[in-house]
């Protein structure tokens, strides 16, 4: 799944089979729960993610929880 711009608490929590692309920032109080890969754009702030596959942040994450492989599963 590919997120044009930011994620936010809004969109609730993005769960299920395969990758995302967040092309913005993911902002407090989300959640990602993925089987694949996650790839981030922007910053992660205070959100939790989860890959089963590899976890890219190419921002700062502050006060976050982020877990890939087999932690992230």
């Amino acid at each position: 799944a590919r997120v044009e711009g930011n994620l936010d608490r809004s969109a609730g929590a993005v769960t299920g089979p395969g990758g995302l692309l967040v092309e913005g920032h993911v902002g407090a109080g989300c959640v990602v729960a993925v089987t694949g890969a996650v790839r981030v754009a922007g910053m992660v702030d205070r959100a939790e993610l989860r890959a089963g596959e590899e976890l890219s942040v190419e921002g700062r994450a502050a006060g976050s929880v982020l877990a890939a492989g087999a932690a992230g599963a």
